[in-house]
């Protein structure tokens, strides 16, 4: 993925010089590039202090330290990780979208990425509970975009409940057509249609803590493959992220 400033401003200077691109069109786009550019930039920028800042935090750690200052310390620590995956978050929002199609044995990819999810701390204290339905199946994807997909579906549906609450992530085929379908679910409050319209909208979250990007990601991941991606909120099914290969 290449989402310097370079490249983002490259990628939108072609946009704009379409002869199919109407002048306010063209003046829009113009505006997403400077956007885009200042964001890579700006993230680069901070990338750097923040790693300093997280190796000092790291030492610390390894420190004898009180009770109260262990906390404070864990408190700062979560804290950068959550700069560290906005930046990532604009950086992979921000940049183009190349994907690298290989075949990908879909229940495989899941089972070898269950281990690392398990582990962050949003999945950890939830209940993940796997079905994986398609032992043989074998789709065309960019592994390492379906990963990040994968991992942020699984991560919202995690945020969204309770510790101890079920979530479900399962592979199955769609009734009606066998097209292979990753379906995550959880069983907290219903979104509200005029929420879930908004979901997926940069900067747009119903969590404190949230920046909407997670979503963002999603929805331009499975535009590029030319996956269907839907969510749906109901009280007697929770709400279901669907993604249709």
């Amino acid at each position: 993925m290449c989402a310097s400033p370079t490249c983002i401003r490259t990628r939108w200077s072609a946009c704009a010089s379409s002869p199919k691109t109407s002048r306010p069109a063209a003046a829009a786009i113009a505006r997403l590039a400077e956007m885009g550019e200042f964001a890579a930039m700006m993230v680069h920028q901070i990338r750097n202090p923040l790693s300093t800042l997280r190796m000092a935090l790291d030492y610390l750690g390894r420190q004898s330290l009180t009770e109260a200052a262990r906390k404070r310390l864990t408190l700062a620590q979560r804290e950068s990780d959550r700069l560290g995956r906005l930046l990532e978050d604009v950086l992979a929002y921000a940049g183009r979208r190349t994907v690298s199609s290989e075949p990908v044995a879909l229940d495989a990819l899941i089972r070898a990425l269950l281990p690392s999810l398990q582990e962050l701390p949003s999945v950890a204290d939830r209940r993940l509970q796997v079905d994986l339905g398609l032992p043989e199946t074998e789709i065309q994807a960019d592994q390492a975009q379906l990963r990040e997909v994968l991992i942020n579906l699984v991560v919202n549906a995690c945020e969204a409940v309770a510790a101890g609450d079920p979530v479900f992530l399962r592979t199955a085929r769609q009734p009606g057509t066998a097209s292979p379908m990753i379906e995550v679910r959880n069983g907290g409050e219903p979104i509200p249609p005029e929420v879930l319209a908004r979901i997926g909208q940069p900067f747009f979250s119903t969590k404190d803590a949230g920046n909407g990007l997670g979503v963002a990601y999603v929805r331009r991941v499975a535009a590029a493959h030319h996956w269907v991606f839907s969510l749906e909120s109901t009280p007697d099914s929770g709400t279901v992220a669907r993604l249709l290969l």
